[in-house]
Formats: C-alpha cells, sequence, structure tokens
C-alpha cells in the first residue's frame, strides 16, 4: 500500500535520523506566500506548494522502498485476470528509481491475479439509514464489506445514499454536492430529516472498544429550522444498540474518523455526482493536478510544513532575542559586581576585627549566664526537699483516709436495700381487694335473685285470681268437691303466707345486719388507713429529719447512700470523651431566691439528680456505675462540652427567670440546664395572673412558672396552656435540694412530731372500736342466717303439702282450671328455686366474709414488722452518720496536706520554668558559642560592657564603608556568585535553545526532502498503474507531470491506431479531448483507479460514473472495478450507476442495490 497514512509514519521514522546531510534550502518566498494564501481562502489552482528540487540529489538517509512499500499486500490490488499477460511498454533506463518502482508494481500485480482481499474489521460502512432525507420517507441500506452496487433509474434517489453517508459523519454540506445549507436535505413538506450510520468496530485497531463495542452507530438529527445535533452510540454483546449515547460532540465523531482514516471530504474517497462529472470532465492539466495533490493527501502535508517552518523562524527570532538581550544583560551584571567586590575587600580587615571581638563576647555571655543560674537553683533545692516531707505527712492522712473508708463501706453494706414486709403487706393488700371485689360480685347477684322472686310472687297472685273466677262458673257435685279443695288450699295457702312472712322478716333482719356490717367495716377500714397515713407521716417525718440531719452533715447524702463511691468510680475510669462524666448536676447548683424554690425543686428535681456526659460511648460505661451502686434510676444527659452564647434567648434585665434565681458554678452544667428546660427563657411568677400578665408583656418568654408550681405555656399560634404540678411528699429527697444549711435548720424545726403521733392514737383507738362492733355484728348476723335458713325450710314444707292438694284438685278440676293450675304450680317451683339459690349466695358471702376478717387483722401486725425494720435502719443509718463525720475529719486532713503541697508545688512550679529558661538558654548560648569558637581560646573572657563598646566602634566604621558600597562584602560576594550563575544558566538555556532550532529545521528538512520522495514515486507508481488499466482495453497512454509548474496531463489513444503511430506522435492527437465520451470516461476511470491505490481510507464511492460511456467500455469499466474491490485488502467500494446492471457477472462479495423506479405526477 502507498497512502497518507504510509507518508505519515514515514516521515516520523525519518525525523530520528541524526547526522543528517542539509539539502538546500526549500522555504522560499513563493512557499510563505502559498501558506498565506491557503490561510486566507481556498488554494489557487496552479499553486506551487514546496519548491521543486533535485530529488536524486538528495542522500537516501533512509529506503525509500521500505517506506512506499510497493509489494505491500493492504492496498487496493489491481488484477487482470481476463487481461492478456502485461507487456512492459518503452520506459525509462534499467536500474533506474523508476523502472524499479515499475518492475515491482508489474510484479504485485501478476502475484495477485487471483488473490481476494482480507475484509476489514474497521472502518467498513455496515448500514446506512435515512429518514425524511431528500427523496426518501424511510430508506435502510445494509451495504456489504467489499463492492456495494446502487443502480435505478434517474430520480430515484441513488446518490441520496452518498449525501447521506457524507452528511452522517459530518462533512461539509457543500462536499456533498446539494448545496451549502442542511436544510437542502429535508424531504420537502417534512420538518425534519434523520440520517444513521453504522461503523464497523472490531479487531486491535477498534476505536474505544471498551466503549462502544463491535459497532459505533452515528446519528445526525437536523429540522428545517436550522438545529442539528449528533447522538454517537455503542452495542452490547448482542449486537444492539445502548440506549444511552456515548457521546453527541462532533469532536468525538472527528476522532473516530480520524482514528479509522474515513476521509469524507476528499474528493479521490467519496466522487458525489458534481464531483464525478467534475473530475470526468477535468481536461485542464492544472485541475487534474489539484486533484492528484489535495486526494493523496499531500497537499495538506505540505500546508502543514509550511506553518511548521513559520514556527521554527519564530522560535530562531526568540533564540536571538534571548542571546543579545538577557545574555547580554547578565555579562555586564557579573562585571559590574566585581568591580564592587575589589572594593569591598579594603573594608574587610575592620570586619575580621569586630569578629574576632563577637566571638569573645559570646563567651561573655555565657560566663555571666552561669553565675545567674547558681543563684536561680538554691531557693528551688530547698522547696523539693519541704515537698518531700509533706509527701510522707500526706501518705500519713491517706491511709487514715482509706481506713474511714472501709469503715464508711462497711457500714453502707448492713444497711438493709429491701424489706420484705413491704412485699408482704403488698400482697396482703391485693387479697383483701380481689375478696372485696368477690363481695360485690355477691351482692349484686343477691340483689338480682330478689328481684326475680318478686316477679314470680306477682305472676302466682295474678293465676289464683284467673282460677277464682273459674272456680265460680261450677255448678252442681264438682262445687263442693271443689270447694272442699279450696277450703284447703286456703288455709295451705295461709300457712304459706305466714312462713312467707317470717322469711321476709328473717331477711329483713339479715339486710340490716349486713348494712350495719358493712358500715362497721366502712369505719374499720377508714380508721385504718386513717392509722396507715399517720403512720406513714410519721415514717416520712422522720426520714425528712434524717434526710436533714444527713446533710448538715454529708453535702452528698441528699443525692444517695452511694454517691460518694459514684463519684470515686468516675475518677479512676478512663473516659472517650473530652470531659469526664459529671453529677450530681444538684451538687454544682446554687439557689440565689429561695422565694421560688419550691417550684424550681419539683421542675428540675430529676435533672439535678442527674449526670452528664460528652461522648455516647461513655453513657454504657456511666450506667454500670450507678448500676453497682444501686442507682440505675438516675437520668444521664448526653451533651457536647459546648459553651455557646444563649444571652439571644433572654428577656431583658429585670425579668425574673429561672436561670436569674439560679447560681450554677459549671458552664456545661448551665447548658446542660438550658437545654434541658430553657431556663434562660423561663420566666417566675407569683400566681396565674401574674404569670399570664408576664407572658403578655415580655416577648420572648414562653413559659411562666408560679410560686404555687404551676406551669403556664404559650403557643406560638395563640392560646395557653395551665399545668398544676404534683407536689412532693415531705421525705421525697427533692424536697433536700437547693437549700443552705439554715435552711433544712429551719425544716427540722417545722416538724410537729406531736400532732401526728396524737393522729396515729386516735386512729388506732377508732380502728380498735369499729373492730369491737364489728364483732357483735358478725354474732348477729349469724343467728338472723340461721333463722333465715329455718323459716325457707318451713316455707319449702308448706309448699310441698300445697302442691299435693294442688294435684288432687287438679285431677277434680275442669281442664282449664288444670291448666291454670298448672303454670301456678309451675310459678311455685321456680320460687322455691330461687329461694334455694339465695340461701346458697348468702352463705358463700359469710365464707367470703370469714376469709377476709383474719387477712384484715394481719395489716396492723405487718406495720409493726416494717417499723421494726426500719428503727433497725435507722440505727444503722446513725452509725452510717457518725462514719461519714470520721471520715470527713480524715478527708480534711488529707484535704489539708494536699493543699498544702499543692501551694508548695505550685512554688516549685513558679521557679521551675525560671531554673529551666536560665539552663535552657545557659545550655545553648554555650552551644552556640561553642559552634562560634572553642572555649579554650577564651578561658576568661573580658567584661561584657568593656567588649560592647569597641564593637560599636567597629560597627560604625564598618558600617560607613557598606554605605559607600550599599552593601557588605558578604553581600557583594553573593551578588558575585550569582551574576555568575545567572549568565552560565543563560548561556547554557541559549545554546539549548540554538540546539533545539537546528534539531528542528533538521527535521523539518528531512521530512521536506522525503515528501519529494513521496511525491515523485506516487507519481510513478500512479503514472504505471494508470498504462496497465488502459492495457485493458486496448489502449495506451501516460501520465506527464509537471510538478515545477503543477500540472498533469493524460495522453491517451488507442493501441492499434495507425493515426498514434511513433511517426504522428508529435502532432498531439493523444490529447484526452480527440477521445469519444465512452473513451474518455473510461480513461478516467483507469486514472481514478491508478489514484485509488495511493489512498489509505478504506471507503471508496463514485457515483454515476458511466453516464458517458457506450455498452463496451462500461462492461469493462465495471469488471476493472470489480476486480480491484475483490482484490482490495481491507476496502469497501460503493458504486452507483443509472444504468442497468443485468449482464454482469458478481460474486459473493457483491452487494446490489435497485432503486424503485419514481412516482411520476400524469400532466392533465
Amino acid at each position: 500500500m502507498y497512502s497518507s497514512r504510509c507518508v505519515r509514519s514515514g516521515m516520523l521514522r525519518a525525523s530520528n535520523s541524526v547526522n543528517v546531510p542539509q539539502p538546500q534550502s526549500i522555504m522560499s518566498k513563493r512557499r510563505r506566500d502559498a501558506a498565506a494564501a491557503a490561510a486566507s481562502g481556498p488554494t489557487p489552482k496552479r499553486l506551487k506548494l514546496i519548491e521543486v528540487i533535485d530529488v536524486d540529489a538528495v542522500p537516501e538517509v533512509i529506503d525509500l522502498d521500505a517506506v512506499i512499500d510497493v509489494d505491500a499486500d493492504d492496498g487496493d490490488a489491481i488484477t487482470l485476470a481476463d487481461s492478456p499477460p502485461i507487456q512492459l511498454p518503452s520506459g525509462p533506463p534499467p536500474g533506474s528509481y523508476e523502472a524499479r518502482v515499475r518492475d515491482k508494481v508489474f510484479q504485485r500485480l501478476e502475484a495477485q491475479k487471483s488473490k481476494i482481499g482480507e475484509v476489514a474489521e474497521v472502518g467498513i460502512i455496515e448500514s446506512l439509514y435515512m429518514e425524511n432525507f431528500m427523496c426518501h420517507d424511510r430508506l435502510a441500506l445494509d451495504l456489504g464489506p467489499k463492492l456495494n452496487l446502487i443502480c435505478g433509474a434517474n430520480g430515484s434517489g441513488k446518490s441520496a445514499a452518498l449525501s447521506a453517508l457524507q452528511i452522517g459523519l459530518a462533512s461539509k454540506t457543500t462536499s456533498a454536492g446539494r448545496g451549502g445549507s442542511l436544510k437542502t436535505y429535508i424531504k420537502e413538506g417534512k420538518t425534519y430529516a434523520v440520517v444513521r450510520v453504522t461503523i464497523k468496530n472490531q479487531g486491535e485497531d477498534a476505536y474505544r472498544a471498551d466503549v462502544y463495542g463491535s459497532r459505533i452507530i452515528v446519528e445526525r438529527r437536523f429540522t428545517a429550522e436550522g438545529a442539528s445535533s449528533f447522538k454517537i452510540f455503542g452495542t452490547s454483546d448482542t449486537g444492539e444498540r445502548h440506549s444511552k449515547a456515548v457521546s453527541t460532540h462532533r469532536s468525538e465523531l472527528k476522532a473516530i474518523c480520524d482514528h479509522m482514516n474515513i476521509q469524507v471530504d476528499n474528493p479521490l474517497n467519496i466522487l458525489t455526482q458534481d464531483n464525478a462529472r467534475q473530475f470526468l470532465a477535468a481536461s485542464r492539466p492544472d485541475a487534474m493536478y489539484d486533484f492528484f495533490i489535495e486526494g493523496t493527501q499531500l497537499g495538506q502535508l505540505s500546508r502543514d510544513y509550511i506553518k511548521s517552518q513559520d514556527g521554527i523562524h519564530q522560535f530562531k527570532r526568540t533564540c536571538d532575542a534571548h542571546r543579545d538581550n538577557v545574555v547580554a544583560d547578565a555579562k555586564a551584571s557579573l562585571e559590574e559586581a566585581l568591580l564592587k567586590l575589589d572594593v569591598a575587600r579594603k573594608a574587610k580587615n575592620l570586619h575580621d576585627e569586630k569578629e574576632e571581638l563577637q566571638r569573645e563576647l559570646a563567651w561573655a555571655y555565657v560566663h555571666d549566664e552561669r553565675q545567674k543560674v547558681e543563684e536561680a537553683t538554691k531557693p528551688l533545692k530547698k522547696c523539693r526537699k519541704r515537698i518531700e516531707q509533706m509527701e510522707k505527712e500526706l501518705q500519713k492522712a491517706q491511709a487514715a483516709c482509706d481506713d474511714a473508708s472501709k469503715q464508711l463501706t462497711a457500714l453502707r453494706a448492713q444497711i438493709p436495700s429491701f424489706n420484705p414486709a413491704d412485699e408482704e403487706s403488698a400482697t396482703l393488700r391485693h387479697k383483701i381487694t380481689d375478696m372485696k371485689r368477690d363481695l360485690d360480685t355477691l351482692d349484686a347477684d343477691i340483689k338480682a335473685c330478689n328481684a326475680d322472686k318478686d316477679a314470680s310472687d306477682r305472676r302466682i297472685a295474678d293465676l289464683q285470681a284467673r282460677i277464682a273466677k273459674e272456680n265460680e262458673k261450677l255448678e252442681g257435685a264438682t262445687q263442693k268437691v271443689m270447694e272442699d279443695f279450696q277450703t284447703r288450699l286456703s288455709q295451705k295457702q295461709e300457712d304459706i303466707k305466714r312462713s312467707e312472712e317470717g322469711v321476709d322478716r328473717a331477711k329483713r333482719a339479715v339486710d340490716t345486719l349486713e348494712a350495719k356490717r358493712e358500715q362497721a367495716i366502712a369505719a374499720g377500714k377508714t380508721a385504718t388507713e386513717e392509722k396507715a397515713r399517720a403512720q406513714d407521716e410519721i415514717q416520712r417525718l422522720q426520714q425528712a429529719i434524717r434526710n436533714a440531719e444527713q446533710q448538715q452533715k454529708d453535702a452528698l447524702a441528699v443525692f444517695g447512700p452511694n454517691t460518694a463511691n459514684i463519684l470515686e468510680d468516675i475518677k479512676k475510669t478512663q473516659w472517650h470523651g473530652s470531659r469526664a462524666p459529671i453529677g450530681p448536676l444538684g451538687m454544682h447548683v446554687e439557689l440565689v431566691d429561695p422565694t421560688y424554690g419550691s417550684a424550681i425543686r419539683n421542675l428540675l428535681g430529676r435533672v439535678l439528680f442527674g449526670y452528664a456526659v460528652a461522648d455516647l460511648r461513655d453513657m454504657q460505661r456511666l450506667r454500670q456505675i450507678l448500676a453497682r451502686h444501686r442507682s440505675s434510676q438516675v437520668t444521664i444527659a448526653i451533651t457536647d462540652v459546648d459553651v455557646f452564647d444563649y444571652s439571644a434567648g433572654e428577656p431583658d434585665e429585670g425579668v425574673p427567670t429561672i436561670l436569674r434565681a439560679l447560681k450554677v458554678k459549671d458552664d456545661w452544667i448551665l447548658r446542660v440546664l438550658i437545654n434541658a428546660h430553657r431556663i434562660e427563657a423561663f420566666g417566675l411568677a407569683e400566681n396565674l395572673h401574674a404569670g399570664h400578665e408576664l407572658l403578655n408583656r415580655v416577648g420572648k418568654l414562653q413559659r411562666v412558672l408560679t410560686r404555687d408550681e404551676r406551669r403556664i405555656l404559650r403557643f406560638p399560634g395563640g392560646g395557653w396552656e395551665t399545668n398544676a404540678m404534683r407536689r412532693l411528699l415531705r421525705n421525697d429527697p427533692r424536697q433536700m435540694l437547693l437549700k443552705s444549711a439554715p435552711e433544712v435548720q429551719d425544716d427540722l424545726q417545722c416538724v410537729d412530731a406531736a400532732n401526728v403521733a396524737e393522729s396515729e392514737r386516735q386512729a388506732d383507738e377508732n380502728a380498735r372500736t369499729s373492730q369491737t362492733q364489728l364483732e357483735a355484728i358478725n354474732r348477729s348476723l349469724s343467728a338472723a342466717r340461721n333463722t333465715l335458713q329455718q323459716r325457707g325450710r318451713d316455707l319449702s314444707a308448706h309448699r310441698n303439702q300445697l302442691l299435693r292438694i294442688k294435684e288432687e284438685a287438679k285431677a277434680a278440676a275442669p281442664v282449664n282450671i288444670s291448666g291454670l293450675e298448672d303454670a301456678v304450680t309451675k310459678e311455685e317451683a321456680d320460687g322455691d328455686s330461687l329461694v334455694a339459690q339465695f340461701t346458697t349466695l348468702v352463705q358463700r358471702r359469710k365464707e367470703v366474709e370469714d376469709t377476709l376478717l383474719p387477712l384484715v387483722q394481719q395489716l396492723p401486725e405487718l406495720r409493726n414488722r416494717q417499723q421494726l425494720v426500719e428503727e433497725t435502719v435507722h440505727d444503722a443509718r446513725r452509725k452510717l452518720n457518725e462514719a461519714v463525720e470520721f471520715h470527713a475529719e480524715k478527708e480534711k486532713n488529707v484535704q489539708y496536706w494536699t493543699a498544702k503541697q499543692r501551694t508548695e508545688k505550685k512554688t516549685l512550679e513558679e521557679l521551675e520554668p525560671h531554673v529551666d529558661a536560665l539552663s535552657k538558654q545557659l545550655k545553648d548560648w554555650t552551644a552556640n558559642a561553642s559552634l562560634i569558637v572553642d572555649e579554650k581560646e577564651f578561658p576568661r573572657p573580658r567584661p561584657i560592657k568593656e567588649l560592647e563598646t569597641r564593637i560599636e566602634v567597629l560597627k560604625k566604621a564598618v558600617a560607613a564603608q557598606e554605605r559607600e558600597q550599599g552593601a557588605t562584602f558578604d553581600e557583594i560576594n553573593r551578588q558575585v556568585i550569582a551574576a555568575r550563575e545567572k549568565l552560565g544558566k543563560e548561556n547554557d538555556k541559549s545554546r539549548i535553545l540554538y540546539e533545539i532550532c537546528r534539531a528542528l529545521e533538521s527535521s523539518l528538512r528531512l521530512r521536506e526532502s522525503l515528501w519529494f520522495r513521496f511525491r515523485r514515486g506516487i507519481a510513478i507508481r500512479c503514472k504505471w498503474l494508470f498504462q496497465v488499466h488502459l492495457h485493458t482495453r486496448a489502449f495506451e497512454g501516460k501520465a506527464i507531470f509537471n510538478h515545477e509548474d503543477a500540472t498533469l496531463e493524460l495522453r491517451v489513444h488507442p493501441a492499434n491506431s495507425e493515426d498514434h503511430s511513433p511517426i504522428a506522435k508529435g502532432k498531439r492527437r493523444d490529447d484526452p479531448k480527440t477521445l469519444s465520451g465512452g473513451e474518455k470516461s473510461f480513461s478516467t476511470i483507469c486514472w481514478l483507479l491508478a489514484l485509488w491505490d495511493a489512498l489509505a481510507c478504506p471507503l471508496r464511492c463514485l457515483d454515476e460514473f458511466d453516464v458517458f460511456m457506450d455498452a463496451v467500455n462500461r462492461r469493462v469499466s465495471m469488471r476493472m472495478m470489480m476486480d480491484a474491490a475483490k482484490a482490495s485488502d481491507q476496502r469497501q467500494h460503493i458504486l452507483i450507476s443509472p444504468l442497468g446492471l443485468e449482464n454482469l457477472a458478481y460474486s459473493q462479495d457483491t452487494k446490489v442495490f435497485k432503486m424503485d423506479d419514481p412516482t411520476r405526477q400524469q400532466a392533465i
């Protein structure tokens, strides 16, 4: 293959050669004018791009045949399968360069007669799709990899395929041959057009195969309004198009075309109708030469070299300017610095004497500093000795304190943490409650049973009245019998009535006694509860007294008995947060205004008993410590140690708030309380009325706490909410928060234990009285119940007798009376059942009461047991308080010695930095002085003042010299060194720049010389291939190149024509203008095939090449192009013809597309 790609690669390889002999300069004025003309507009017809030189005079530093490989198999092969053997025409002398090129061309043609070219893996157009493009609504062409023939009548849209291919690959619209605007390619009546081109992308040379896959799909859409867009898609492993475009930029499409060497704007690669017509009709030598230069890309390469030459000239001017300006300035600076250095040497002797005195002065300072260190070390040693003595005293005090702490821990362990009497009392109370619930259920059942019995009696009386009416109707003998039965029934009913009255009286007596019993039980319960409340109040008073006494002795007692151990464990534990957990928070808070103390204690009590941690990871560890000391119910706040500014949320001065009523000793705790309750904006008021007025008056407040323990909340949208807080009990530990020692003492004095004890005694006496009355009522109730049961048995016997009399009367009575009597009998039986049920319920109630009474009587005993436990606990706590006092005394001793030791250590800390600073300064001065000179040279230096006076005199003398010079000797010496270095660097830089310039010029000369050799080789190759193609039609001809004048002439004549004998050659009758239209078209196709052999683009497109050919020339031309396409390697051909292709023989590598005939509207 012989192509522009090969030319470029040859250039790059040649540029790496060194020691290349320089050819004569070819950068003439004519070339610079040509470059300017190329930049300003299209290339003129007869532009001489590069000056012609004698190529044979250029030394062959590289093998041109290796670069322009006439034996390569990757180009367009020319096969002459159906042509006669090649006869070498007369040509250049044997052994010349042209002869060698000719021989190798003919040898390759002979070797490739039966060769079938390989299919390209990259750059082949696989399919072409058009929508609303030119005359097509929708058209899809699946092209073959080798030869594609498109035929059809005029107007069928054949040429649209090439136009769509050029438009789809971003060619210039003028190159497509249909106008200068995309709008002209949109089908008439449509608003947009779409062109889609599928390019093969396989093998080792695939473009970004990991992104695009085996195919690249380029889609271009443009509208009648002038909008145009590109979408470049990749494909999956199955060949399906990706749903999302990889790129929408024209630059990416240009990169794809450059990588695959697709030159859509090259007139020799894609010849549209206009370009083909112009090519076929181009008989002017300068036009033919332009086609040759531009089609082989030699023109573009020449313009690139001209631009490179201009850049090299500009670079050389830059090198000259650097040499004349920068290097000259550096040399002048060095000469000036050398003059100053000579003058500065005269002042150096004074400077040396000053340096010697300064070295002696350094050791004078060291000796003076040593004396200061010795004086400062004496009090430091005394202080350390006192600290050692205090450490011994502190150890003794700490040992005593540890013993007291162990004793305190043992006493705390003796205090029971659980009272079994409390659990037993709770269980007993649950049992009593359940039994009272059973009594209520039985009472409800008894009442329902009485109601059912009354209803049954009313139904019996009604039935008996109806029986009496029926008896009045009876006459005769039955009447007398019935009267006897009626008399017996009346007597028995009287007996039943008397029995029922006895039952009623007994029942009323039972009811009366039960009511009295309930009253007695209620009175006893009330008395018992009053007694229990009195006992509870006594216990609370006692607990409050103990709490107050404990707080007076131990400030931590209010927070629980194990608070000291908790704090000790917190000190010993390693924590993640920036601060260790702090708490209880109430330890660090004092109440400034006691007016609202009760309300504030109620609101903040739980928070003040809690702790705060700075890291979430510390919470679990603190919970373990609290659980170990039985304080797991304490709240823990998690908050960063952020001392933020809260002043923006505070109201004006003078407005009472919780924050202003407190004194918080720790800033972190203050922020915890602000985050928890917004205390900076929580107002304080005397009562509800004052609270509402405060909220209305102060806009920043949203909450108010009243003295009577009520909270008022104002909603942002309007409205109020008032909540009464649950008051704290007297023994609630929160009652002891935020109280000073005088306040605790006042609480102790306010305790009225005598009144509470009297209340307990009166309640106990009332309980015993109620118990005595209850026992008497229970005895009377038991007797009344026995009487009721006897009356019930008598009533049942009378009713049984009455039932037998009724049965006898029923047998003798008429049927209707008998039915009524059956109903009476049934109701009476139901009544008896209710009486039996009533008796059972009464008996069950008595059993429950009998079980309940002993349980109620056990409560006082349990209270007594609980009181004994509390007394034991109180005694243990008293001992614990004594141990706390002893421990506090020992702690005070520890604190005393600790404070004394701390004071002494503080003094030590104040002395040590001073001594350390002096020692460090002495060490530094000694080290610095040793660096200057050895101490042996100045064992006894002169006084500092004397040395400083002499040095000052010398300094003034040196300064006077430096003022004259403008710099010191060292500075001038450094200036000289810097000037020399700068001059050396600039000389080196200038030398390197000139070397680069010479290397660029050498490389460009070599590239230009190779350009001439490439042009010569391509021209020779095309000339001989042109003759070979003409030979297939028995024509002879030649291509005459004149590179000096930029002309190319084709001479063609039939081989058997007498007019073209050697004698007649001088008559110019071989001019192509003298040929027929078919012969001229055939010769032009031969020249086109010769040029195609020199192109690297994988695409060959030709439109309507045979329009001027006769049948014979057309058949031969088609066969030549089909054979060339078949034998070519990695090339695709698209040929368009308006004529039929029926008489041509196709191979399997050929695809033929027949366009439908156009539809023409008939004239009316």
